[in-house]
């Protein structure tokens, strides 16, 4: 139960949408690129004029920091999150949309936070959570 709660919230802190949590599927729109997340399935899609793209896709985030997505045939493949002041806040490989390889978060100052294995949206290997001084907090094994 202790790892089901850590997988949803370190899941809800990455993708959700703190202003809409309830929907199934939330369009977003930034300059000529519409990115569709899907709930149900976890599974975003990138859509320039009517078709898939490939390359990098980059929006302003709130905070002033950014995120980035490295997108294969419509299919982001990594979704790198930046803090306002550069240092690199998350960053999640995927495949076919899914999470697919390592996720990691970390503090504002660059010390890791967390670190978590997918293979193809399945939770696997050994998590890992430190605290902001770097000492271990918690282990779950998949």
């Amino acid at each position: 139960m202790k790892y089901l709660v850590f997988i949803a919230l370190s899941f809800s802190l990455f993708c959700c949408n703190p202003d809409n949590n309830r929907a199934k599927q939330k369009e977003y729109a930034f300059r000529d690129v519409t990115a569709n997340f899907v709930r149900d399935t976890r599974v975003t899609t990138f859509i320039k004029n009517g078709k898939p793209i490939s390359g990098i896709v980059t929006r302003e985030r709130r905070n002033g920091g950014k995120i980035t997505w490295e997108v294969e045939n419509g299919l982001a493949t990594k979704q790198t999150m930046y803090y306002p002041n550069g240092q690199m806040e998350r960053m999640l490989e995927m495949k076919n949309g899914l999470e697919h390889g390592s996720f990691v978060i970390f503090f504002s100052d660059g010390t890791k936070h967390v670190e978590q294995f997918y293979n193809e949206g399945e939770a696997v290997g050994i998590w890992h959570r430190w605290n902001s001084k770097g000492d271990v907090v918690e282990t779950i094994e998949h």
